[in-house]
């Protein structure tokens, strides 16, 4: 199922629904999704809520969790779905041409996608972690698939060096 039916269904869901009298303020920012060729995506939407600065997260299956919010010194944008133009499977096409392009040989492992607000304009986050533990980020504009950024590293640049 695509990120928007994901979102909708989790909406009308009872358990949402009662958590978000309770939370009215709450808003959402994020879907994710990790998957393996051949998976099916499934989505996790979080929703934060400014007041209490905790950020909740649904499935399909049920409610997450609460958590602390990680941000920085302004709020968390809210990522408004009218303006997401692009879907989740135009995104990853997208994202594997750029993957393609520029770094040619790597056969990908793990894709994880995350759509967001960030700054003026959502966007898809498109990170593939490779056979050769590499990491691919692909950032694109998630109202025309423009490419915004791309990057290559080696997982072991994530790992806390001692």
């Amino acid at each position: 199922m695509d990120v928007m039916a994901t979102i909708r269904k989790i909406q009308s869901k009872d358990n949402f629904m009662r958590w978000k009298d309770v939370n009215e303020d709450a808003c959402l920012t994020s879907a994710f999704s990790m998957y393996s060729e051949g998976e099916k995506r499934e989505w996790l939407a979080s929703y934060y809520n400014c007041k209490s600065e905790k950020m909740t997260t649904f499935s399909l299956n049920n409610e997450k969790g609460h958590e602390e919010a990680f941000k920085k010194e302004k709020d968390i944008p809210k990522l408004k779905l009218f303006e997401v133009k692009i879907n989740d499977d135009k995104a990853v096409e997208a994202a594997n041409k750029i993957l393609h392009a520029n770094y040619p040989g790597e056969k990908v492992q793990r894709t994880i996608m995350v759509l967001q607000k960030l700054e003026t304009e959502p966007l898809w986050n498109v990170t593939f972690i490779t056979a050769t533990l590499k990491v691919v980020n692909i950032k694109l504009s998630a109202i025309n698939a423009k490419k915004i950024s791309h990057s290559m590293s080696n997982i072991s640049d994530f790992m806390q060096r001692k």
